[in-house]
């Protein structure tokens, strides 16, 4: 899982509990279809919030990223659409 986002330098000093979500979040990730991975993505947010911890914007964007990969035009556009509204939210 080298191309993974927790191998980012953006997360090289991230503290290690957000670094447990995300390799949690990656880990069941795999194998789901868009629609599933932006559930995920929504209720890893949400258990975040309640254990007081929140990816930066920059981390928040590597994250994205990562997920656009081999996505088709449609998946994308509904990714941004995610992604403007939890940056609203934020």
């Amino acid at each position: 899982m080298q191309n993974s986002p927790m191998y980012n330098p953006q997360f090289q000093n991230i503290n290690p509990e957000k670094m447990r979500f995300l390799a949690e979040l990656f880990n069941e990730m795999n194998g789901k279809d868009m629609d599933q991975k932006i559930q995920l993505l929504m209720s890893f947010g949400i258990r975040m919030k309640q254990a007081n911890l929140q990816f930066t914007q920059q981390e928040s964007q590597v994250i994205i990223e990562f997920m656009k990969q081999n996505l088709n035009p449609a998946e994308r556009s509904k990714l941004d659409m995610l992604q403007q509204m939890m940056q609203m939210m934020s």
